[in-house]
């Protein structure tokens, strides 16, 4: 049955198993090394018994052979005396190293044959000093007692040596055994552990493996949009991963199939373009913008589609992405399969790890159409009404200049009411056509060397007029500066900003114009600060926007498009404009402009 435990359980379980293994195996050798030191201990004591064996049969003979010499030569001290005195502290020290009573005995018995023998060589001395033959023969009887007790002696010790000399051998023949037999369980344990660490290892890594391999293929499959294997089971961290990886596929199954439902279902064309300009994918949509099924365009090459006169020119566009690798948009003509021309939008980014365009085509053909019927609005009310309002203004002039006679003052006033009126319809109807020249890319600029003195000179000229009437002073800077720009274009940006700067300051206040030159040179900026009530910032992001107006105006005069018609101007010169402004503290606009726009080129007057 299969043990339902989490990675780090059964970590823990193959730790616990090596480890009683090890103990099991460490608690035999401790065993093995203590019996060893038993044994180590026992062949001591035995040598020792045997030593002290050994001392005791030497002192029997050099008693044996003292008393002979004292019986022979007598003299002062006997060369016995020593001897015998120092067998009862060998056989003392012998009972303490004896263990069973078998031993004990063989000492005991050893110990009274040498207690006998002390009488009778006492005896055998007194008699053969006696020096009496009677004596003599008595004393030969003790000799021959102390012959018979010193081999009796000898005997016993010889006996017990050999008994201790017998288990001293079997002690190292034990050892040896043990030795050995050490030596066998070194190996063995050494192959045992090895082998159950290795088996348990390798089942536990088997089974993680083979789990992890379950994920692999899971990974594999999500990516081939295959169905995954069965979920795995069990308590451990991989099933959880597992069951992670499902939801998170489910989950980017879900996301897919909604991501292929928008692309599906959206009227804009999704595609891609490899680097060879050949479409690699299309979405349906193809079918309603070009008339196309995605089979029909799929390796077909992007500039087959394009009108003629623009195939040049959108390819390069795509291919400008590959060199600064961004993001762009760019509109062009798509030839339907019907021969119909669709305006289109595009929006491409070029992918450099997958070599392909990612393009969004959106169809503005219903846009363009709207544009162009504006224009021609625009350009059809402009044109058309010029001329009769022209003979308007004749006609107003004749009667103020008396063409028809006195005319009474209530006439007048109101004549002249209507001459101002027809003036701002006439400035209303030369900035929309001025504007709509300017988005048609009609207004070209006469782009010549220039001097930033000479174009402030000739704006203050302009708006002096009005500022003495509205009682406001207007001061510049003249700086000595020459670049390249269209001169009467940026003296008309210049009196617009003065123009409404005049609309905003209070009477009395000043107006000043200044002009910064960049710390490389290499554009200018010019501004124009009032002592206004400021803007909203609300209203700062709309006021160049064409028929914005600012609402805090003293004056209704404008139409809306100064300010939008001053950013088209600064823009074609290369440049930017914008406004500083919080409420109550007056306004600075500004503006600036390259002192050479990226295209000019001296051979040409634009």
């Amino acid at each position: 049955m299969r043990m339902h435990l989490t990675i780090s359980q059964k970590g823990l379980l193959i730790f616990c198993i090596i480890l009683v293994a090890e103990l099991l195996f460490a608690g035999l050798y401790w065993n093995m090394a203590q019996s060893a030191d038993a044994q180590i201990a026992e062949e001591k004591r035995v040598r020792q018994i045997i030593s002290h064996l050994t001392n005791i049969s030497n002192h029997i003979q050099d008693a044996s052979v003292g008393l002979l010499k004292t019986l022979v030569a007598p003299g002062d001290v006997p060369g016995y005396v020593s001897p015998l005195q120092a067998i009862p502290g060998e056989l003392s020290k012998l009972r303490g190293l004896v263990q069973s009573k078998e031993e004990l005995d063989a000492i005991q018995r050893l110990a009274k044959t040498t207690d006998a023998g002390f009488p009778v060589i006492e005896s055998a001395r007194a008699t053969y000093r006696a020096k009496d033959h009677v004596h003599q023969m008595v004393h030969l009887r003790y000799l021959l007692q102390l012959i018979e007790l010193s081999h009796s002696a000898t005997g016993q010790v010889t006996e017990i040596q050999e008994y201790f000399r017998a288990m001293q051998d079997a002690n190292l023949a034990k050892q040896a055994e043990d030795k050995d037999n050490a030596k066998k369980l070194l190996l063995f344990g050494l192959a045992l552990n090895v082998v159950l660490v290795g088996g348990i290892v390798t089942l536990f890594i088997r089974d993680i493996t083979a789990r992890l391999r379950v994920l692999t293929d899971n990974s594999i499959r999500v990516a081939a949009g295959l169905p995954l294997n069965r979920p795995l089971t069990g308590p451990d961290e991989i099933t959880r991963v597992d069951k992670s990886f499902h939801t998170m596929a489910n989950l980017l199954h879900e996301s897919q199939r909604r991501e292929k439902a928008v692309i599906d279902n959206a009227l804009d064309v999704i595609c891609s373009i490899n680097g060879d300009g050949r479409f690699v994918e299309v979405s349906p949509a193809c079918q309603t913008a070009w008339g196309y099924a995605p089979v029909e365009l799929i390796g077909r090459r992007y500039v087959e589609l394009l009108e003629r006169s623009g195939k040049g020119e959108d390819n390069e566009k795509l291919f400008d992405l590959i060199k600064d690798d961004s993001k762009s948009s760019f509109e062009n003509r798509i030839m339907r399969k019907d021969g119909a021309a669709v305006d289109t939008l595009w929006s491409a980014q070029w992918s450099a790890e997958e070599n392909s365009w990612f393009c969004v085509a959106h169809d503005i053909t219903d846009r363009k159409k709207a544009e162009q019927l504006k224009r021609d609005f625009v350009a059809m009310v402009s044109h058309d009404l010029r001329t009769p309002l022209a003979s308007v203004e004749l006609s107003l002039k004749l009667l103020t200049g008396g063409a028809c006679g006195v005319l009474p003052v209530k006439a007048v006033e109101n004549i002249t009411e209507a001459q101002h009126n027809l003036a701002f319809v006439m400035i209303l109807i030369n900035g929309l056509l001025e504007f709509e020249r300017m988005n048609a890319g009609k207004l070209r600029l006469r782009l010549a060397e220039i001097n930033m003195a000479d174009v402030l000179t000739r704006s203050l000229e302009a708006i002096q007029p009005l500022a003495e009437r509205d009682g406001v002073t207007v001061t510049a800077d003249h700086p000595d500066i020459d670049f390249i720009g269209d001169e009467n274009r940026l003296i008309q940006v210049v009196v617009n900003l003065l123009s409404n700067a005049l609309k905003f300051a209070p009477k009395g206040s000043t107006i000043k114009v200044t002009t910064v030159a960049s710390s490389s040179s290499r554009e200018l900026t010019v501004k124009v600060k009032d002592n206004g009530p400021g803007i909203p910032a609300a209203e700062q992001t709309r006021i160049f926007q064409r028929f914005e107006r600012i609402e805090q105006a003293n004056s209704a005069d404008g139409a809306g498009l100064g300010l939008a018609i001053c950013k088209a101007i600064v823009e074609q010169h290369g440049g930017t404009i914008g406004v500083e402004s919080a409420e109550g503290q007056g306004s600075t606009f500004y503006f600036t402009v390259p002192k050479e726009p990226p295209t000019y080129s001296a051979s040409s007057n634009l």
